[in-house]
């Protein structure tokens, strides 16, 4: 499944299904620190234009893997 998730947030994702444990994943929001460095080098406009749009900014993990576990009886 993929769904979009905007950037600036953090997010908790939970996945269920009858019969298995539920499977969790945290998505925490960070500042790419390549795109900082590559804005001080270019100029001050870049700056104010990619902290404003947000495009410093991205998920961490930007991809989750859930293996549900079968619940035992």
């Amino acid at each position: 499944m993929t769904v979009d998730l905007e950037k600036g947030n953090s997010y908790s994702v939970s996945v269920s299904k009858d019969g298995y444990e539920a499977g969790y994943a945290t998505l925490t929001n960070r500042v790419g620190a390549g795109w900082v460095i590559l804005d001080i080098f270019a100029d001050l406009v870049p700056i104010v234009v990619d902290a404003v749009t947000g495009a410093w900014g991205g998920l961490s993990p930007d991809t989750v893997h859930l293996v549900l576990t079968p619940i035992s009886e």
